[in-house]
């Protein structure tokens, strides 16, 4: 199974998976304009969509292709993160039963365990981070390309109109909505599958988060065991300093 991981670094070189893929949403707004378009003139018909035959070919090609990538992220697994706290764990005790308690054995591999206990805690907290990020990038994804299937819709629209109109049956106006509205027949297949892969996205990265946010808990419990045992130390020191015995 692909590393989620993995794909998401291929997803934001190849795709730009953080920028909102604001170059493609520019293409097409201009439908906001719709309005000021006057529907006899062809030039301004096609400026409403704002994609000549060589950009709607360039757009579709990179919708598709954005699409197959997201959703290979969407179907890849996050890997587990690694951790060597039972072995030394395992270590700790170890020592104790042969040395004991307080000896300068135990106390070493005591240091080592927490060591390793706080290492995981870093790992623990990049994770949940990541996913983090991963729900709030594809939730703006998800606004981009819902935005751009409802701009096409809007668009669409307009061309029927112009289409339909009696007062541009047989004119050039009539023709190009038609051409405008058959290449556009298209974008909202992969605009669809993109968004609906970045929900797949979030619905993985939020289970992920409360996956190990639950592991997070019980480690921040040994944190605090072992060092209020090395706090301990130090009290006993400290006092054994001022010749009271503890």
């Amino acid at each position: 199974m692909a590393d989620i991981l993995d794909a998401m670094s291929k997803l934001q070189k190849a795709h730009d998976y953080f920028g909102k893929a604001e170059s493609l949403y520019k293409n097409i707004n201009t439908v906001r304009d719709a309005a000021k378009i006057d529907p006899k003139d062809p030039k301004q018909l096609e400026k409403l969509v704002g994609i000549t035959d060589k950009e709607t070919q360039k757009l579709m090609k990179a919708l598709n292709a954005r699409a197959k990538a997201t959703e290979e992220a969407a179907k890849a697994k996050f890997p587990d993160i690694p951790s060597n706290t039972t072995a030394k764990w395992a270590q700790w005790w170890k020592a104790a039963d042969k040395s004991g308690m307080g000896s300068s054995q135990e106390k070493k591999a005591r240091n080592a365990y927490l060591k390793a206990l706080q290492a995981y805690d870093l790992l623990l907290r990049e994770r949940t981070t990541y996913c983090d990020i991963l729900i709030k990038q594809s939730g703006k994804q998800i606004k981009v390309y819902k935005g751009l299937v409802d701009v096409h819709k809007s668009a669409e629209k307009i061309c029927l109109a112009v289409i339909k109109s009696p007062s541009t049956t047989g004119t050039a106006p009539q023709a190009t909505a038609m051409k405008i509205l058959l290449q556009f027949r298209a974008v909202p297949g992969p605009a669809n599958r993109i968004w609906k892969a970045h929900e797949k996205i979030i619905k993985a990265a939020k289970a992920e988060k409360t996956k190990w946010e639950k592991v997070k808990k019980v480690n921040d419990v040994w944190i605090k065991d072992v060092q209020a045992k090395n706090m301990g130390d130090l009290v006993k020191k400290a006092l054994a300093a001022l010749g009271i015995d503890a």
